[in-house]
């Protein structure tokens, strides 16, 4: 699927999440990309699609998410890579120089990663979004020292305070490429 654009909401309430889910469906013609709980007692939903389609279902999702809503995001002509990066890893065998921006929300680190792959030419790696992170988000990404420190600081920029930690591993020993990649 080609997903110019991605919506997301998170709830306190996971009942209003299944109602907020639906009532976005409804409204637009978008593809759920991920929509579950997540600890503890939340609900994520994350949809892409056209622009206009998800900004539709978005406003349609918000009306429908107060109080319960926790963060929102809608990304328009979003990067390539998130797609790819929400389904599983993308390995870089060997490894360059290696960044992690670790957020306190799923929002930011989409955000983040976003930004990150927009601002130089590097590969990310690997996205984690909130399950067994209490909510939190993480991603790696690879490249040369360079263009990996203008990534970051773009990342570290767009997670605003959201952001969390972040480090650069100029030359990743190779014992832990099975374990970052």
């Amino acid at each position: 699927m080609n997903a110019p654009a991605i919506g997301l909401i998170e709830l306190s309430s996971i009942a209003t999440g299944m109602l907020t889910l639906d009532a976005m469906v409804k409204q637009s013609p978008v593809t759920i990309l991920r929509a579950h709980t997540v600890s503890p007692g939340k609900y994520l939903i994350l949809v892409g699609g056209e622009v206009a389609e998800v900004d539709e279902a978005m406003q349609a999702g918000l009306e429908r998410a107060a109080p319960f809503l926790i963060d929102q995001m809608f990304l328009p002509y979003a990067h390539e890579c998130l797609l790819p990066l929400l389904k599983g890893k993308l390995s870089h065998d060997p490894l360059d120089a290696m960044a992690i921006v670790e957020t306190l929300t799923v929002a930011s680190c989409l955000l983040a990663v976003d930004a990150a792959a927009k601002a130089a030419p590097v590969r990310p790696m690997e996205m984690h979004l909130a399950n067994q992170l209490g909510g939190k988000g993480y991603f790696t990404f690879t490249g040369d020292q360079a263009d990996v420190e203008a990534a970051l600081e773009a990342a570290v920029t767009a997670a605003g305070q959201h952001g969390y930690s972040s480090a650069i591993l100029p030359l990743p020993h190779p014992d832990i490429h099975p374990h970052v990649s």
